[in-house]
This record gives structure tokens, C-alpha cells and sequence, in this order.
């Protein structure tokens, strides 16, 4: 081993800042250009409505349902005639999906039911999930 323990440590020392500018410049961008990035497009655009085909079906008949798009009923029923209805509605409808509230109350004394809810938006194949309970029901379901 040549040379002095102290020549070796300050070479090193220097390569460190050498290599630690560089460093320091890509992790810490300035920041005028942080404030110039564009926001996407999606996020500033309002959401477009969109025809959304609803379809119901009961194992029983209820008494009553509603469907609520973001705290918004897009369609409710208070006197249920039938086993099964169908309605188009006009909503927004993003390509992530939507999250759709599904209430059906059944008449007292009913036993365990079934309800089915079946969306299908812009003429696509239709996706249909399904609630089971007793009285009543009250859930959030997601639809592609």
C-alpha cells in the first residue's frame, strides 16, 4: 500500500461530489418546470352523459326500488307492477365505470329474495350483478 491515508480519503471524497451532482440535479428539478406540466385532459373535461340501458329483475316482487348514481336517483319505483322492468337513462358514464346504489324493499314477512340489476351504456354487452336479502336491501355495486 502507497500513499497517504489522507490523500486517498480526499480522492474519494471528491469522486463522491462528482457523482453526487448529478444526482442532485435529477431528483430535484426545478421549479419552473413542475409549475408548466399541463393538467390531463379527462380531469378538466366535463363528464359526458351517456344512454345507459337499466335493466331489473326480483325473485319477488318488492314493494319498492331506486338507483342512485352519486347520491342522485336515476330511477326509482314506488309502485312495482312486475317481476321486471327496464328504463334508459341519460348519465355521465367514465370509461373506468361507475358505482351504482341498488335499494329494493320487499313487503314485510317476505323471505329471502332476489334482485338483479343489469346495465348495459353506449349499446355495449350488458353486466348484471345480483342482491340477495330479507326486507330489504341497500348496496353499492360497480359495473364496468
Amino acid at each position: 500500500m502507497h500513499g497517504s491515508p489522507l490523500l486517498r480519503t480526499g480522492a474519494i471524497i471528491l469522486l463522491l461530489l462528482a457523482a453526487g451532482i448529478p444526482m442532485w440535479r435529477m431528483t430535484h428539478e426545478s421549479a419552473a418546470a413542475s409549475v408548466n406540466v399541463a393538467p390531463a385532459s379527462d380531469a378538466s373535461a366535463p363528464d359526458r352523459q351517456t344512454v345507459v340501458h337499466l335493466a331489473v329483475a326480483f325473485a319477488q316482487k318488492p314493494l319498492r326500488f331506486e338507483i342512485s348514481h352519486l347520491g342522485k336517483a336515476v330511477w326509482s319505483m314506488d309502485m312495482v307492477t312486475g317481476l321486471t322492468a327496464e328504463k334508459d337513462v341519460s348519465m355521465a358514464y367514465p370509461k373506468e365505470g361507475v358505482d351504482l346504489e341498488f335499494k329494493v324493499v320487499w313487503p314485510p314477512g317476505t323471505a329471502l329474495a332476489a334482485a338483479r340489476l343489469s346495465v348495459a351504456a353506449d349499446d355495449a354487452e350488458p353486466v348484471a350483478k345480483s342482491l340477495w336479502g330479507a326486507g330489504q336491501v341497500d348496496d353499492v355495486l360497480s359495473f364496468p
